[in-house]
């Protein structure tokens, strides 16, 4: 009797909080449990394109500075002067590691934070599968 009690007492929790979530609180029928299931999932898969749509500037950084290096290079590799062609080198390589920098805090800032949040929810899917 007090497993039947228990059921009772949790269904009617779980309908004050769909209400409170402005959710009917019907019975729900095997077809409006798929739909919704159907819903919320394409809810999450939409949310996940979004964000991996909002990571294409990333990309586009990565064609910025390969265009810059191979504008660069071809400007060092076509200079006849040995004096000029070692000054461009230098700067150079001094632009290069600013743009190390620049990339390494950028890149650190943006997907650093998604990276953890990966590890952390691999780790416990882990957690709950091992127990």
């Amino acid at each position: 009797m007090s497993m039947v009690c228990f059921q009772v007492n949790l269904r009617d929790n779980l309908v004050k909080f769909q209400i409170s979530q402005n959710i009917s609180s019907d019975e729900y029928t095997f077809i409006s449990l798929i739909t919704t299931l159907c819903t919320l999932g394409f809810k999450a898969l939409h949310t996940i394109f979004i964000m991996i749509m909002a990571l294409f500037p990333m990309i586009e950084i990565l064609i910025h500075i390969s265009r810059f290096l191979v504008d660069h290079l071809l400007d060092i590799l076509n200079t006849e002067d040995r004096q000029k062609k070692m000054r461009k080198w230098l700067i150079f390589v001094v632009e290069i590691g600013l743009i190390l920098c620049s990339v390494i805090f950028i890149f650190g800032s943006v997907l650093l934070p998604l990276w953890s949040l990966g590890i952390l929810i691999v780790y416990k899917i882990m957690c709950f599968f091992t127990v």
